[in-house]
Parts: C-alpha cells; structure tokens; sequence
C-alpha cells in the first residue's frame, strides 16, 4: 500500500518549495526592476494598462508580475488592475538615495548568471574554486578593471547596501573621545560625512580609488563639511591617510582573503595616531546560523566569485587582527546584521 505523508507535511513541502521558486521570483522582479515599471509610478497609482504601453510590454503578461510582486508587499494592487507604491517598492526607483536598480542589475548580468548556471555550481561545489574564473577566464577583479559598466553597476550595489546602514550603524558606534576619523575605502563617502555630522568637533579623511573619488567630488556633503572633510586617492593594499585616531573598515574585510586583510590591517596601525583605535563593521558569521539573513546568500555568491570564504567569525577575525599587531576590545552588535568590532594596537 502506498504510504502517504503524514497531515503536517504539507506545510513542510510546501515551505521548501516555495523556496525552490525563489530564483523565478528574482527573475521576476528584476525584469520589472529592468523594465523602469517603479519609475512610472513615482507620481501616483497607474492601471496596468497604461503601465504596459509605457514599458512596451503586455498589460496581461505585467499583471502577473505585477501581482506576483504584491504578494510581497513589493507594490500593491489598490484596486482590480491599479497599481501603486508600496514602502519597499520605492526603493526600485532609479534616482532615489539607496536606490536597488544596481543590485538588481548586477544579479541580471550576464557575467553573474554565467556564474550561476546549474554547471557553473557544480563545478564550484565539486572543486571549491571560482566559477567565476573558471567560466570567464579570469578573476573578478581583473574583469572589472576591463569591463566599465559591470564595474560601475557593482560599485553602485555596493554603495547602495552599505549606504542604507550608515545611520544605523551611526547610533551605536561610540566615537566620543575620537577627533580625527580616517574611512578606509568609503565608497560614495556619505558614512564619514554622517559621522562629521553626529560629532561636529571632528575632521574626517576618505581613502578611496581614483574613480569613487571623482563621484564623492560631486556630492553635497563636501561643502557642507568643506575644512573638515578631505578625500585621498588611494589603494588601501599600499597605505592609507596618517594621524587618525579613528580608522573605519566598513564592510571592507569580508571582500578580501586573508594575506589581502592583513595588509590593510597593517597599513592601519602603521597610519594610526597614538592610542588610535580600528572599527571593522561587518557581517559577523555565526556557525551555525540563528536566523537567515541576504548575507547567508552573499557569502555563497562570494564562492561563486573566489576561491576563498571570506565571511568570517568573530574567532576568525580576532586572529587576523591579532597578527596585524592588534588586540580586541569590544563587540557590538547593531539592530542590522552587522557587528562592530573595536580594536587597538596591542601593548
């Protein structure tokens, strides 16, 4: 006789199934976010026929998406084929602060899927090295530095996710009995101006590479904090800014393997004032997991990308930071998914 599954399981199955139609829900999604659909609705609610004709698509193929992405909370359908904003939907507009057009346009490339397809995993998976090298010849750095629009939609996601933690981040980080702050490869630059911003008394210094330099040029916040606020052009694996009392690596060490990290930790302490302090802010791995979270799914892109795991514990970064010459002061957990780590030079 045929055995059946007991009455709980479904919910079970269908939990885990539902999981395995996550990948055609970001599909979806991006396809909507590559399509401007957020754009045309920055003014107010739009029925999806309307919509259709502004994307050059079919009214009844968008509505499927369009519901599909209601289903959670990603816009809403305000009346039978009218769609509006939802709070998250917002944020898939192009030219808003922390805009997620980048990140979902860096997950659609061509160069990320090549790394996800069914053989590309398998070859990572059975091996434990880059599929990205693997499939396009080489490393992800190299093909960047040869490849200006991936690189610019990478370091646009990159800023995004970083910047949407900057006041968050900013609340619990104790900087009161800092004066001289040094962000060591910054991105866009507005961390350090939101620290200028809660401790009025100080000076900050960005250390980035020449093209993130050209757009923290641009930004509003240099005038606003103009003798206070300086950018150095740079490449934090040779040395970084001088004399700072405060050196923050924000979301910098989880991008670089080991003998990468001990350089810049390094050229920290080397840089560092007397009695000066090191703040790395990450995502800190817990084994085993107490929750999910988007890092969980970023730390297996990183697999996908390099040959090297480089989410780490909090074991792990205190002996990276312990054979750079510092010792581990504090930990501080945040409301997000990140930790900071405080550290100074030990005696």
């Amino acid at each position: 006789m045929l055995q059946q599954p007991d009455r709980g399981a479904a919910d079970h199955i269908f939990a885990v199934y539902g999981m395995l139609l996550d990948m055609y829900f970001s599909m979806s999604l991006q396809e909507i976010v590559h399509l401007k659909v957020a754009d045309h609705l920055s003014e107010g609610p739009q029925s999806v026929e309307v919509l259709a004709k502004q994307v050059g698509v079919q009214a009844d193929m968008l509505a499927l998406h369009m519901r599909t992405m209601c289903s959670k909370d990603i816009f809403v359908e305000i009346e039978e084929g009218v769609f509006a904003h939802t709070e998250r939907s917002r944020y898939l507009q192009t030219d808003i602060p922390c805009s997620l057009v980048s990140v979902s346009e860096l997950i659609r490339s061509d160069s990320q899927r090549a790394v996800w397809t069914p053989e590309a995993l398998a070859y990572s998976i059975r091996t434990g090295k880059s599929a990205f090298e693997h499939i396009l010849g080489e490393n992800l750095w190299s093909f960047l530095g040869t490849h200006p629009e991936d690189l610019a939609i990478a370091n646009g996601a990159v800023v995004t996710l970083s910047d949407s933690l900057n006041e968050v981040i900013a609340e619990v980080l104790d900087l009161t009995d800092r004066r001289s702050f040094v962000d060591v490869g910054g991105g866009d630059g507005s961390f350090l101006a939101t620290l200028l911003s809660k401790y009025p008394e100080t000076t900050g210094a960005l250390l980035e590479v020449p093209p993130m330099i050209e757009n923290v040029k641009a930004q509003e916040f240099i005038s606003e904090l103009a003798g206070r606020y300086t950018y150095h052009s740079g490449d934090f694996l040779e040395g970084v800014p001088e004399g700072g009392d405060a050196y923050l690596l924000k979301e910098i060490l989880t991008h670089w393997n080991d003998e990468a990290c001990l350089k810049i930790l390094n050229n920290c302490r080397k840089a560092m004032a007397p009695a000066g302090r090191l703040y790395v802010i990450e995502y800190i791995l817990q084994t085993p997991p107490a929750k999910f979270t988007p890092y969980l799914v970023t730390g297996l892109i990183h697999r996908q990308w390099f040959d090297e795991d480089y989410q780490r514990t909090v074991p792990q970064l205190q002996r990276l930071l312990e054979q750079a010459g510092f010792e581990v002061v504090s930990h501080t957990p945040t409301s997000t998914d990140d930790s900071i780590l405080t550290a100074q030079v030990r005696a």
